[in-house]
């Protein structure tokens, strides 16, 4: 593609440039374009819009939305509780509902049951939990007698 070149004032110099066809020979994308001014225009005007502040609003001062930071809507825990009771009657010999605390102690404990597998199905895990958690369990004897081995209780080593 050729086109002529023309001075300042709009008259033809009488030279010419080559173009390449792959560049200037394009159709133009007349949505791109549209939105390539959509947002010039946009950047271009002012940022004069403000939300009311807690000062500005009139009426009450409670607290506008409530806060909860895990989900958007409080836990029911009535609906909960009656579900975990449901599932502990209907599967009475495997159910068995563990509180770790926090998540990543939940991603720890969900590591070491798969691990462990079937060897834990009939163990109270929360006691071991709390035991290794708050110290249950631990309790010192008012003597320094010694256990006999036949009497002392198998542990599972997190």
């Amino acid at each position: 593609m050729e086109l002529a070149i023309h001075n300042i004032k709009g008259k033809d110099t009488g030279r010419k440039a080559k173009l390449s066809n792959n560049i200037f020979a394009v159709e133009p994308n007349d949505h791109a374009i549209y939105l390539d001014v959509k947002q010039y225009l946009a950047n271009n005007r002012k940022g004069l819009h403000k939300s009311k502040e807690r000062a500005e609003i009139k009426g009450s001062t409670r607290k506008i939305k409530k806060q909860n930071h895990f989900s958007p809507h409080p836990a029911n825990l009535k609906f909960i509780f009656h579900n975990m009771k449901a599932l502990c009657h209907e599967f009475p010999e495997t159910c068995q509902f563990i509180f770790s605390g926090n998540r990543t102690s939940s991603i720890d404990l969900i590591q070491r049951i798969l691990y462990f597998g079937r060897k834990i199905w009939y163990c109270d895990l929360q006691y071991y939990i709390d035991a290794r958690n708050y110290g249950l369990g631990k309790r010192k004897s008012k003597g320094t007698r010694k256990q006999n081995s036949r009497h002392k209780q198998e542990s599972l080593s997190w």
